[in-house]
């Protein structure tokens, strides 16, 4: 069957755990076919991963600038851009059912017309700022309207537009990317499956507290990622995740329970053999992923300072990517351990192919992470039979359970004890690391997440029932691909 798969910010162009896990999927099933969708920053790196053979296209999607030869709008489409913008707008309201019937209008207008300059019209933002005005404390400022409806032009207008059609719809990532997968399966009449490695609209509103934007973008913001996402728990066929943990959240935000499976990540044993006991003279602690805000490795850094009081010459080497945008962080933390003295103890490593590269040199592996999924880094370490010091966060405890010490986030004494006890108790070392090993072997192979992901395929494609309780479904003005929509749904008005 055919497959479109939606990333964001991740495969093919970001190394990482998401995008490790994309590849697997797509190598796995090369009975599937798969195209990708890959939402992207304005200007995409090169690809990281090699393309695999069953990969039939790969559609770049640039957020923040406009799509190129597009038709100029004529006077039909302003009103017609007006009306379907002022319903997507309710989700301000948190009207679900606008936001739906605008966002398909949206795009079956922006598939053909350029809609870039039509956000800067008087007109757009005197309907945001009647709409924000009702929900916040003070009538907005001029300027702040003005990046509101930027920020929303920016990030809505490259994604409005109908996608290609295939079978079934995966999204790996709820929000912004989501929004296009939505529309490919409304249009098309074919199946909606997300699967959420963390939760989405948990970890924006976890980023907020960081960012500098005014109150009246980041309220914008905050009411469309929430209203999305709720479309898409609502919608979605089936709706995944690689915990227990994120299950619930997703439930939470409106997830239909009957809709909702788990299935963990997982690794392939040939890739991670069993390590030797000893990896190097002087004790080793190994980090690995992406240098990101929600891997905390201020708090890993704090707590190493207070390891080195207490077994001599250890080391912390950390190991991966800086990803554009996180450049400030990096060296935010490069400051922090400068002042603190540890330079000569602790060092980046940049990224490392294959991994095990990086946990051949550990004696223990460190999660310091403030929020997770189900981390490949645990699993990877497991499965190579190194003892795991990690934080109890997302689906953390349900990788370790009883094969590794779990600390609380962003507590640097208790993360230190931790390390300070594998590292000077061979024994208790050896334990977890077998623990671990046994653990990985038994419940997180790559066979068995390919193997369920194909089963939720081929269940999807058996007869579906049309759920005429979908508000979307009995609303909506027509079909906007009349040759592309069930027979079903255009003979709606005879039944």
């Amino acid at each position: 069957m055919r497959i479109l798969l939606v990333t964001e910010g991740t495969y093919p162009y970001v190394v990482g755990g998401v995008s490790t896990w994309c590849d697997q999927l797509i190598r796995e099933l090369p009975q599937h076919q798969f195209t990708i969708f890959s939402v992207i920053g304005p200007v995409p790196p090169e690809p990281q991963f090699a393309k695999p053979k069953n990969v039939e296209k790969l559609q770049v999607v640039p957020l923040w600038k406009p799509r190129n030869n597009l038709k100029l709008a004529g006077f039909e489409d302003r009103l017609k851009f007006d009306r379907a913008l002022g319903q997507f707008s309710d989700f301000i309201d948190g009207n679900l059912v606008g936001l739906g019937q605008g966002l398909l209008e949206l795009s079956r207008l922006g598939h053909d017309i350029d809609l870039w300059p039509l956000f800067e019209r008087k007109a757009v933002w005197q309907m945001l700022a009647t709409k924000l005005s009702a929900h916040l404390p003070y009538h907005p400022r001029l300027g702040e309207i003005a990046l509101a409806a930027n920020w929303l032009r920016s990030a809505l207008v490259p994604l409005l537009f109908i996608p290609p059609k295939t079978d079934i719809v995966h999204t790996i990532v709820n929000g912004l990317a989501a929004l296009p997968a939505w529309t490919a399966s409304k249009v098309h009449g074919v199946p909606l499956v997300l699967t959420e490695h963390g939760v989405y609209l948990r970890e924006r509103y976890l980023a907020f507290s960081e960012e500098k934007d005014s109150a009246v973008v980041k309220y914008l913001r905050t009411s469309l990622y929430q209203a999305l996402a709720r479309l898409v728990y609502l919608h979605a066929d089936k709706v995944l995740s690689v915990s227990e943990f994120n299950r619930q959240w997703q439930k939470e935000f409106g997830a239909t329970p009957s809709r909702t499976q788990v299935i963990s990540n997982g690794v392939d044993p040939r890739l991670f053999p069993e390590l030797p006991k000893k990896a190097q003279p002087e004790p080793t602690i190994v980090w690995l992923g992406r240098i990101d805000p929600l891997k905390d490795l201020e708090t890993l850094i704090h707590a190493f300072r207070r390891v080195i009081r207490r077994v001599d010459n250890v080391k912390l080497k950390l190991f991966g990517p800086v990803p554009k945008g996180n450049e400030a962080y990096f060296m935010a933390l490069v400051n922090l351990i400068e002042s603190l003295g540890l330079d000569s103890q602790i060092s980046f490593e940049g990224p490392v192919q294959p991994a095990n590269l990086a946990y051949q040199q550990a004696d223990v592996v460190a999660l310091s992470s403030v929020s997770e999924g189900f981390p490949y880094t645990l699993i990877e370490a497991m499965m190579s039979a190194r003892a795991v010091v990690a934080t109890q966060v997302g689906g953390v405890e349900e990788v370790v359970g009883d094969a590794g010490l779990l600390v609380p986030a962003q507590q640097a004494e208790p993360f230190a004890e931790a390390l300070i006890s594998l590292l000077t108790d061979a024994r208790l070392r050896l334990d977890y690391a077998q623990r671990g090993r046994r653990r990985a072997l038994s419940y997180f192979t790559l066979d068995k997440v390919t193997h369920a992901y194909d089963k939720v395929y081929q269940e999807l494609m058996s007869p579906i029932a049309l759920d005429w309780d979908d508000p979307i479904l009995l609303l909506t003005n027509g079909p906007l691909i009349e040759d592309e929509v069930p027979q079903l749904l255009r003979d709606e008005e005879s039944l």
